[in-house]
């Protein structure tokens, strides 16, 4: 008969019904061989009074009072919202009988009624084990995706069985716990990728405490945007200490859920080894997963990858399809590396007119490297109209921005007087920026400004400080030059000195220029030369340190020596000095 299907369900107490004794006639008038029997019994459907066909689909008890069974959720549900099994279902925890001896009501069942006794879902009447469930402060167990939509009709927060209220779901927890996040990150945060300071307030540490808690909870509950954000937290150490690893495992957790912003932070990972082994191909695929459903920040990466063949082969093609994807949601980097592809014909016709449009897209959404190119296009007349001013503008926006070949470019730009007015003290100013950021060129630069007293006073030691700087940076052109530059310091320095000297005879009167002593002679060692320092008696201590002579003393015929490192600067003789 069609209410013996044997459907999974969970109910209560057993009651006669009409029903039942209709369908015991149908079975014993009819006579069939199988049949159920017509003697009531307490496994019939407490709902609708179906029989259990015998060596057939078994009838579910209910979960909680273990008492009352039914054929079929719909019954089980019927008979729990209108059949009165909700007002008298009692937990078997919940009985206490004198003299009960705690066995079961039941008397057999064998492996049926075992298989009886498997957990179900209160909501859905499905075993537990299909699905995550979640335990509620009250102790009862359903379904994660049952208590969601028990949430999300917003009538009745509370428990179905007990009526405690329910606690709050996962997007809430979040929601509040990322609220008072913020508070403590106003307090000891410094910037977004930075680890904040450490707590040291006990109410702080307690409130951090507390939205770990709830953060961890949400997470719990497999929540991928927690699972993302405190995959965040752990890579910049935001709150917590930082932990490459933990990061990726967080990371992870969200991915496999299908997060996008997930896919890409852990294609990041992996691109640069941090808490895994470096590898490309893996980045790539992580990449792949997140551009594939439309984010902007993985289409550019994935482009660059292609770019450069990093865990793919390399393909210029594909590199500017998935750079175009990326630069058509207005992604800066992206706007940028393809007026890159353009203006240098890689995976597309050459055209300056295109390259300077894509820069000029990135450059008004604050991009450094594009205001920099836009600035190149414009001082060059690549794709738009010459124009030094035009040029000067952007090299100012992405100088100001730190970018060092635009601080370069712009120190240039003052020096010549090319679209600002002439002006060497700002050249010195902007050369100094770009040099303090190890550009060599601009290193080489300041020490000729220094040497020549151009933009700022003459000063010999600081232009070989820095022309040494740019020296040892392996650039061949600068390390050519700096032999000559050196000597022109050495003989601007003599001819000061025969200057100076000059004007003093001429001071003198005839008989005290008699008895003045003999102008000295010029250094042994040259200006710029690496020395050692042997003999010392006074200060037997500087004996064996470095350096290098920045100047020489006319009036007493000693050398100014710069010692390396933080040693100081000291006048020497010629004499307890070694060219090194």
């Amino acid at each position: 008969m069609e209410e013996g299907n044997g459907f999974e369900g969970s109910g209560t107490a057993p009651t006669t019904s009409t029903k039942t004794s209709d369908a015991n006639a149908k079975g014993k008038g009819k006579g069939k061989k199988g049949s159920a029997s017509a003697t009531p019994s307490l496994r019939d459907c407490a709902n609708c009074g179906a029989p259990e066909i015998p060596d057939g689909e078994t009838h579910r008890m209910c979960s909680r009072c273990k008492m009352t069974f039914y054929c079929s959720t719909k019954c089980q549900k019927e008979h729990w919202k209108t059949g009165g099994h909700k007002q008298h279902c009692v937990a078997v925890a919940d009985r206490r009988v004198e003299g009960d001896g705690g066995g079961s009501a039941s008397g057999g069942g064998g492996g049926r009624a075992a298989a009886a006794e498997e957990p179900e879902c209160a909501i859905c009447f499905e075993p537990l084990s299909r699905s995550p469930s979640q335990t509620l402060p009250c102790t009862h167990v359903y379904h994660l995706e049952c208590v969601e939509r028990l949430r999300s009709f917003g009538i009745s927060q509370a428990c179905p069985m007990c009526r405690a209220e329910l606690p709050l779901g996962p997007e809430k927890l979040h929601e509040d716990a990322i609220l008072r996040w913020l508070v403590l990150r106003r307090r000891y945060g410094q910037g977004d990728r930075e680890p904040w300071r450490r707590v040291n307030d006990d109410g702080d540490r307690r409130e951090l405490a507390e939205v770990m808690r709830m953060l961890h909870e949400a997470a719990e509950q497999g929540y991928a945007p927690v699972h993302f954000n405190l995959g965040v937290m752990y890579n910049n150490g935001l709150g917590v200490d930082q932990s490459h690893a933990t990061a990726l495992k967080w990371y992870r957790k969200a991915a496999d859920q299908g997060l996008a912003t997930a896919q890409h932070s852990l294609g990041v990972m992996y691109e640069h080894g941090r808490g895994v082994d470096q590898i490309d191909a893996t980045a790539v695929k992580w990449y792949r997963k997140a551009a594939e459903q439309g984010d902007a920040q993985a289409q550019c990466n994935l482009g660059f990858m292609y770019r450069n063949g990093k865990g793919v082969d390399q393909s210029h093609a594909t590199a500017l399809e998935w750079y175009r994807k990326a630069a058509e949601q207005e992604h800066a980097d992206a706007q940028n590396n393809l007026g890159f592809m353009y203006e240098h014909g890689r995976g597309v016709d050459q055209s300056d007119a295109t390259a300077a449009k894509w820069y000029r897209k990135a450059a008004d959404q604050g991009d450094a490297q594009a205001q920099h190119n836009l600035g190149v296009m414009y001082e060059h007349g690549q794709g738009v109209d010459q124009s030094h001013a035009t040029a000067a503008k952007w090299y100012r926006k992405a100088a100001e921005q730190g970018h060092v070949q635009a601080q370069y470019n712009l120190g240039i730009m003052f020096l010549q007087g090319q679209g600002v007015g002439q002006n060497a003290a700002t050249a010195v100013k902007w050369y100094r920026k770009a040099a303090a950021q190890g550009l060599a060129v601009a290193q080489y630069n300041l020490g000729l400004m220094y040497a020549a007293g151009q933009g700022v006073p003459q000063n010999f030691s600081e232009a070989l400080r820095w022309l040494r700087k740019a020296e040892a940076q392996g650039d061949p052109n600068i390390a050519a030059t700096i032999p000559e530059v050196l000597q022109k310091i050495q003989c601007h320095q003599l001819e000061q000195q025969q200057q100076q000297q000059q004007q003093q005879q001429q001071q003198n009167t005839v008989g005290a220029s008699e008895s003045t002593p003999p102008p000295p002679s010029p250094p042994s060692i040259p200006i710029g030369s690496r020395v050692e320092l042997r003999g010392l008696q006074a200060k037997p201590e500087l004996n064996g340190r470095r350096g290098v002579v920045v100047n020489f003393i006319g009036s007493s015929g000693r050398c100014r020596v710069q010692l390396d490192g933080e040693g100081g600067e000291f006048g020497l003789k010629a004499e307890n000095l070694m060219i090194a």
